[in-house]
């Protein structure tokens, strides 16, 4: 399949060290769309089972998430907005690396199901975060933030493998679900403002860390949307 554009995210990825055994076996990954404007399914077949197996989706020119962790039924629901869509299996021991085909799927649908999928992601975030939004930097070079303020959201300590908004490949330290644009580079914290030992320098807090990646995803009408931060 033909995506020139797709070629720099490729390259980043790069071979494991070889050991004294074998690469995994070539993967094949299918994908299917819900049809229903909620995203689609990625399906793995003729896969080593002693070997990790991450799907890295995206679309051409864009931004690529890892999805590495949600396999059930050798199947993971993918959950993303309508349009074109590509996506290929990284599978990975201690021997090498082995890459699926890349394929594509459109997804499309929208109306109730898509509404219900939101109104789902909605109902999680019973948790509360503190957000510093990002300024621009100090007369040294050093970063500085908005004053602090408290945000819903469901916290999710994930660590899995994502491609950063540079093309890099990094591991995330949580996924938190959100209601409200974040913007990169801001500071999260899971807890509440009474929680902090600094409001003024978000650094300075245990277990606050920086967002290096934002995702936005709508429904059919583009109305409503499940906003998500990657730390």
């Amino acid at each position: 399949m033909s995506a020139p554009t797709l070629a720099p995210v490729l390259r980043t990825l790069g071979q494991a060290p070889g050991g004294s055994g074998d690469p995994p076996t070539k993967p094949t990954l299918a994908l299917t769309d819900n049809a229903d404007g909620t995203g689609f399914v990625a399906t793995r077949s003729n896969f080593d089972a002693d070997a990790t197996h991450t799907v890295y989706v995206g679309q051409a020119g864009g931004v690529w998430v890892s999805y590495g962790d949600g396999w059930i039924a050798n199947q993971i629901e993918v959950l993303v907005a309508n349009g074109k869509w590509f996506a290929y299996i990284n599978s990975t021991n201690s021997d090498g690396n082995a890459y699926s085909d890349m394929q594509q799927v459109t997804v499309t649908g929208g109306g109730s199901a898509a509404s219900d999928n939101i109104r789902t992601a909605v109902k999680t975030m019973k948790g509360t975060a503190v957000y510093w939004a990002p300024l621009a930097p100090d007369g040294f070079g050093k970063p500085t933030y908005a004053s602090p303020v408290e945000i819903s959201c469901r916290w999710d300590d994930v660590q899995e493998e994502f491609i950063a908004p540079s093309g890099d490949r990094e591991m995330s330290r949580a996924k938190v679900i959100v209601d409200r644009d974040l913007k990169l580079k801001g500071m999260l914290f899971e807890g509440e403002l009474a929680d902090l030992s600094d409001s003024d320098t978000p650094r300075n807090n245990e277990g606050a860390w920086e967002i290096r990646l934002t995702k936005k995803n709508p429904n059919f009408r583009g109305n409503k949307f499940i906003r998500q931060a990657v730390l």
